[in-house]
């Protein structure tokens, strides 16, 4: 599974454990999206992870320190304020913890940007499925109608057990895709109900499927993780944004995709797309437009853009955020259009709150100096939840950006 491949590019970094172990913004609207470019390497926060320690004392899916949390298990639900949020409210147990040599790392604003998307996509690479789970789905979906596995089914198409492209989901979802007009077609004719599958689903048929494949597997094509920037233009190549829009990209025949929640994983991500293709076929075939073919590592691209939406695409509510800003105290030391605290900068006029990456690193590297400066004036260090970051991140957001326009 992709786990295991994460879990090699992990290892290859780590020294054995036992040893170290927007131009125009609606500047009045009550909610507004923030661009922050998808990342060239979704994996390249690994090296973050291990080169400033954080391995030492967390560990992913098992494989690290086990001073604090498994990261792999406890924010991969979270958005990346969110991740951020539960790093901010742990920051002062983990200043405790961390002594001489080993102090608070700082990051620079790529390493945050490379290690806020690298926790982002661990949920990316789905648990093991069930094979008896995924042979029950093949029977109750009824694929065996028009397929063979070893002497069971029909032979309209190609026999399940001996198809190469089962390593990973999305190599039998770019072959659902290419193939689907096809199918469509033929289960239309044999007056079959076209079945739909959840996330769990297709990831219970594939561990089913890769159980019960016969072809020689030194010839199986492996897909490798996605690259999201490759993706991006992807979307733009095959034709996509032609009928969906991606914030103020794109046309609006289809739903906006910024709106759907592909932060479920990889299966979910190729079971929304089989879901939905015969509705996406049809549109284009009204628009007369050709379906697009993926080839080699084209879906995985795809899938990984999708992914990393809701990373780049965040919304806010700039009225709660302003609220948050009054409520949390940060009004006490920071001044918002010169009316504030003059402790910290005004963060209207600020180049650090331009996009929330750039606000993150800021908050992360001062966290400690700003700690003593809150004890002196006798505010107590805010928490925050996934929203609230998320909510204030933005309201500074739009102050920046009516000053600078």
């Amino acid at each position: 599974m992709m786990k295991s491949y994460l879990n090699k590019a992990i290892a290859r970094f780590v020294i054995p454990i036992s040893l170290i172990f927007i131009g125009s913004i609606a500047f009045f609207s009550v909610c507004f999206s923030q661009e922050v470019k998808p990342p060239a390497d979704p994996l390249a926060g690994r090296k973050v992870f291990v080169n400033k320690g954080c391995v030492n004392c967390h560990s992913i899916y098992g494989k690290g320190g086990k001073v604090g949390r498994d990261l792999g298990r406890t924010l991969t639900h979270l958005g990346p304020t969110g991740i951020f949020a539960m790093m901010w409210n742990h920051s002062p147990e983990m200043a405790k913890l961390m002594q001489k040599p080993q102090r608070m790392p700082t990051f620079s604003e790529q390493e945050m940007t490379d290690l806020m998307a690298f926790i982002y996509f661990l949920r990316y690479f789905d648990q093991k499925g069930d094979a008896e789970k995924g042979r029950m789905v093949l029977k109750r979906k009824r694929c065996l109608r028009c397929h063979k596995v070893g002497r069971a089914g029909g032979s309209i198409g190609p026999p399940l057990d001996k198809v190469r492209n089962y390593a990973p989901p999305l190599s039998l979802a770019q072959t659902m895709w290419n193939h689907g007009m096809k199918m469509s077609a033929k289960i239309s004719a044999l007056g079959v109900q076209r079945p739909t599958f959840t996330g769990p689903e297709i990831r219970d048929l594939f561990a089913y499927l890769g159980e019960v494949n016969t072809h020689n597997m030194d010839t199986i094509t492996y897909l490798k993780p996605g690259r999201p920037q490759v993706g991006e233009r992807l979307f733009a190549d095959k034709g996509c944004v032609q009928c969906h829009k991606i914030g103020n990209k794109g046309k609006s025949v289809g739903p906006d995709l910024t709106r759907v929640d592909f932060h479920g994983g990889v299966t979910q991500i190729a079971a929304t797309l089989w879901n939905h293709s015969p509705k996406m076929l049809a549109r284009m075939e009204e628009r007369e437009i050709a379906p697009p073919i993926f080839e080699e590592n084209e879906m995985a691209d795809l899938a990984a853009y999708l992914y990393f939406l809701d990373f780049t695409e965040q919304k806010g509510d700039v009225e709660e955020g302003k609220g948050l800003f009054t409520r949390k105290g940060c009004v006490k030391c920071h001044a918002i259009k010169g009316e504030g605290g003059n402790v910290g900068p005004d963060l209207s006029r600020s180049d650090r709150t331009v996009d929330y990456i750039k606000t993150t690193a800021a908050m992360w590297n001062h966290n400690q100096k700003m700690r003593i400066l809150m004890e002196k004036v006798g505010v107590p260090m805010p928490r925050f939840d996934e929203k609230e970051m998320r909510d204030l991140f933005f309201y500074l957001r739009t102050e920046r950006m009516k000053y600078e326009n």
